[in-house]
């Protein structure tokens, strides 16, 4: 199973609040890049796809971590599976369509297609994601 296919079936068995069909497909449709876009432009998931593998480890690890003894009796942390799936798989839907494929003037060894941010259209998808969720 690829990362995209594990987050689809993740979201779906988790998150089943009014607008999550309607936020799933713009995730799914052609003005979203959440499923090809990198994580970031030089650390972690620095590679096509790597948004959505990252947003799929960051769920792995967070619900690992909850299921922890010490952090159910000592720190009295619980929450709902659809609050997991929401916190860990949605963390960073303000990096869709802020990455594009471009060159860099930089000196090194190697030269050729970086991912270079750009600022632009965070707003409107957050505000998008807020009139989903809220």
């Amino acid at each position: 199973m690829n990362a995209k296919e594990e987050f689809i079936q993740i979201y779906k068995e988790n998150i089943h609040r009014e607008g999550a069909d309607a936020f799933l497909e713009f995730l799914e449709g052609p003005h979203s890049d959440f499923f090809t876009a990198p994580a970031s432009t030089r650390f972690h998931g620095n590679i096509k796809g790597g948004l959505c593998a990252h947003s799929v480890h960051v769920y792995h690890c967070l619900k690992d971590y909850l299921d922890r003894q010490r952090v159910k009796e000592i720190y009295k942390m619980s929450y709902s599976d659809e609050t997991i799936a929401l916190v860990a798989l949605l963390h960073d839907v303000c990096k869709i369509n802020v990455y594009k494929k471009g060159t860099r003037n930089k000196k090194s060894m190697c030269s050729g297609n970086k991912w270079m941010y750009l600022n632009l259209m965070i707003i409107s998808h957050l505000v998008m994601a807020k009139k989903v969720f809220i």
